[in-house]
């Protein structure tokens, strides 16, 4: 009874965020007359007033030709132009997203060494190319699986199957996880307090800033309470799993004899979260949406952090929610350039991510062969 609740709460709170995306959306193209202006109908406007436009054609002087439902046309300011969303995500230029298509093909192999040497520093043998597989067999099962951890699953069956090391290969893949997510708080952490630094920074800058430095300190402590074992699992938990939860930390806690590995690690995911956050500024600037990259890489990091609730397929709903939150302001940033700037984004990964559809459906994604066990009497 109780998982059903669970299920319903969560297919709610998707309807809900799916919902409201699709209410803040202009779907269709309008104009923003703005207090004590004339509309298309000649009378003055006393709040900001939307009509709906059918077509526009941008004039040499800044301003645009707008022809409203009724067949009349209009003479208006550019900046009171409000396109569609289908308008918007058409009129993307195809640079920026090329650019950020190439930056995005840098990702993998970086998350790829990260783990590989994550699981080398635990004596778990792994080809690299192999683990290549792995890694985009995982980012398109991401695509498969609510949240963006989905793959985390994938890559823990393929690495532990035939490993001989099974709780050693899974605690690789949370390692690996765990390094990604300090990456991701540092990012926000330095760019919130540099951009305050050099006079850039907003609230949102100091805000996401302190409170990602504070988490990053948290996490390092607890990191040293558990390497020196002063976090112990209860002898009733341990004996209840059978003594799993004890395998489970000394799994863990062995990463604490390899500092130089969790610090390449750290570093990686850093460089790792800063270039996805440059992916989704090109995805921006492709739709001139006014955004600096200072605000980009603060912003993204908490995005990015919202999918990773595995509430909703790749967390639609969720991330523009906390996107809109975030950006969407006095800077003339509007919600379809934000949506647009995710939907773009979503394309980018994905059109790397179908790389790994082939091993996942000719089934090929075990790092390790598989164990054969010889008949009795065999020669060998």
């Amino acid at each position: 009874m109780k998982r059903h609740l669970l299920i319903a709460a969560r297919l709610l709170l998707v309807a809900i965020g799916v919902l409201a995306v699709i209410l803040l959306v202009d779907w269709r193209t309008v104009v923003v007359i703005p207090p004590g202006s004339p509309g298309p109908d000649a009378r003055i406007v006393d709040v900001p007033t939307e009509f709906a436009v059918l077509e526009t054609t941008s004039l040499d002087d800044g301003r645009v030709q707008a022809r409203f439902e009724d067949g009349t046309t209009e003479t208006v300011p550019a900046d009171w132009i409000r396109p569609g969303l289908l308008s918007v995500l058409g009129d993307a230029d195809a640079f920026w997203l090329l650019l950020g298509l190439a930056i995005a093909g840098v990702i993998y192999p970086l998350q790829t060494t990260r783990w590989w040497a994550l699981m080398r520093c635990r004596g778990i043998s792994a080809n690299w190319l192999k683990t290549l597989r792995l890694v985009m067999a995982g980012a398109f099962c991401n695509f498969l699986l609510p949240g963006t951890e989905g793959g985390d699953v994938v890559k823990a069956w393929g690495v532990a199957a035939g490993s001989g090391r099974r709780i050693e290969a899974v605690m690789s893949v949370m390692v690996d996880r765990i390094t990604g997510i300090t990456g991701l708080i540092l990012l926000a952490a330095i760019a919130g307090l540099a951009a305050e630094g050099v006079g850039a920074g907003t609230e949102l800058g100091r805000w996401a800033g302190w409170t990602m430095l504070l988490l990053v300190t948290v996490v390092a402590i607890t990191f040293v309470f558990a390497g020196r074992e002063w976090i112990r699992v209860p002898q009733r938990l341990d004996r209840f799993g059978r003594g799993l939860p004890s395998r489970v930390i000394a799994a863990a806690t062995a990463y604490f004899g390899h500092p130089g590995a969790l610090v390449s690690a750290t570093l990686l995911s850093l460089l790792v979260q800063t270039l996805l956050a440059l992916v989704a500024g090109c995805c921006a600037r492709s739709l001139d949406a006014p955004i600096e990259l200072s605000v980009i890489l603060v912003a993204m990091p908490l995005i990015f952090l919202a999918a990773a609730i595995p509430i909703t397929w790749q967390g639609v709903g969720v991330m523009e929610l906390a996107a809109i939150g975030l950006l969407v302001g006095d800077g003339g940033v509007s919600v379809n350039q934000i949506v647009g700037m995710l939907l773009l984004y979503r394309g980018i990964e994905f059109a790397w991510s179908l790389a790994g559809a082939v091993p996942v459906l000719r089934g090929g994604i075990r790092i390790h062969p598989h164990r054969t066990i010889e008949p009795a009497g065999s020669e060998v």
